[in-house]
C-alpha cells in the first residue's frame, strides 16, 4: 500500500476506523496518535473501532459512560482499565450512535455491514455481504441504542 496522505495532511474524514491488533497495546501510550483520534471524533459522523482499537478510544475518555466491546479475550482488561466505559461480553457489535465497537476481527466485517446498512440500507448491506461471499448471519445480533 502506498498511503496518499497523513495524520498531518489528509482530508476531513466522515468515518475513522480504529483497528485493533497487538500495536494497540504500544499505540495507548503514543500521544501523538491518541490527540490524532481524540481531534478526528470531534468531526466525524461515526467513529468505530475493531477489536482492541476500542483501547485507543477508551485512553482518550472517548468511551467513557458508553457501551462497547472488544475482543473477547480483552474485555476484562478493559473492565479493570477503563472502569468508566461499560463492556459487554459476547456482543459483536455495539451501536452507541456516533460510536460503534467491534469485537474480534470477523465482528469488524459485521461492523462494517451494519455501517453500511446504517447509513445506505439493509438491502445495500445484504448485497456487499452476497458479493463478498460473507455469511452475514449476525446482522440481528448489534446491541444499538434502543436495546
Amino acid at each position: 500500500m502506498k498511503p496518499h496522505a497523513t495524520t498531518e495532511n489528509h482530508p476531513p474524514l466522515d468515518i475513522l476506523v480504529v483497528p485493533g491488533g497487538q500495536g494497540t497495546r504500544r499505540e495507548r501510550h503514543n500521544q501523538h496518535l491518541l490527540d490524532w483520534i481524540a481531534r478526528q471524533d470531534q468531526h466525524t459522523n461515526l467513529t468505530t473501532s475493531v477489536c482492541t482499537g476500542a483501547f485507543l478510544l477508551a485512553e482518550q475518555g472517548l468511551l467513557d459512560h458508553h457501551r462497547a466491546t472488544t475482543h473477547w479475550s480483552s474485555v476484562e482488561w478493559m473492565r479493570s482499565t477503563y472502569p468508566a466505559v461499560e463492556m459487554v461480553a459476547d456482543t459483536r457489535v455495539v451501536d452507541e450512535g456516533h460510536i460503534i465497537t467491534s469485537a474480534g476481527i470477523s465482528a469488524g466485517i459485521d461492523m462494517s455491514l451494519y455501517v453500511v446498512s446504517r447509513l445506505h440500507g439493509v438491502d445495500v448491506a445484504e448485497w456487499a455481504a452476497r458479493q463478498m461471499e460473507y455469511d452475514w448471519s449476525a446482522r440481528g445480533q448489534v446491541l444499538t441504542p434502543q436495546s
